[in-house]
């Protein structure tokens, strides 16, 4: 890298530099003058996150863009009339394909660099700390998504289970109708039955007499 100023290879920037430029072309590539990239599967994308941070989330990725300083570049169908609707394109001035030495130079906003009176040293120590600060702000944030995914998953789990427990009530309520109806539309048979047998034993016992 030029100027020998180097960005942490594990920070947010360099991984996402990486993740684009290894990323296979019909998923997400650099646009033809390589100033900005384009994200053509977003599915595909979202697969490709794990491999390079600690969550899958699309929405996340996209904040962080945002945080840095990238601009998404609208899609106008009248000037690009070949590209896809889905697709989605972010630039930054300093995120340039095959110019890894400038992502340095990307800053997270409202971190900008004051002139000060300290020596070199100083800074390059203070600026590695505030890069370790804003990975763990990522890792945090990463963490919190995680942790919304999985309350709407277990939201959604509870409200099939609850329905499902909904609709066993309602058919054992309605068998359970129709299995006293039975019975007591048996039961006069059986008494019945019970008498006739009487009858005909106290008959009997009658002729014998």
């Amino acid at each position: 890298m030029s100027g020998g100023t180097e960005i942490d290879p594990q920070s947010f920037i360099a991984k996402a530099y990486s993740m684009i430029s290894q990323a296979d072309p019909s998923t997400c590539s650099w646009s033809e003058d390589g100033t900005s990239f384009i994200i053509k599967d977003q599915s595909k994308f979202t697969e490709l996150l794990p491999h390079f941070f600690k969550h899958r989330n699309f929405r996340s990725f996209v904040r962080q863009l945002n945080f840095y300083g990238f601009r998404k570049i609208r899609n106008e169908s009248a000037l690009l009339p070949t590209r896809p609707n889905n697709w989605s394109e972010f630039k930054h001035d300093y995120f340039v394909k095959d110019r890894p030495d400038l992502l340095h130079n990307i800053k997270r906003t409202g971190t900008s660099e004051k002139p000060s009176g300290k020596s070199e040293a100083a800074k390059v120590e203070g600026a590695s700390a505030h890069g370790n600060e804003q990975e763990r702000i990522f890792v945090l944030e990463q963490q919190v998504e995680l942790m919304r995914e999985q309350i709407d998953t277990l939201t959604g789990l509870v409200t099939q289970l609850v329905a499902e427990r909904q609709s066993e009530a309602g058919y054992n309520a309605l068998n359970g109708t129709n299995g006293q109806n039975f019975k007591r539309r048996r039961a006069p048979s059986v008494q019945v039955g019970g008498d006739g047998a009487g009858a005909g034993a106290g008959a009997g016992a009658g002729a014998g007499a």
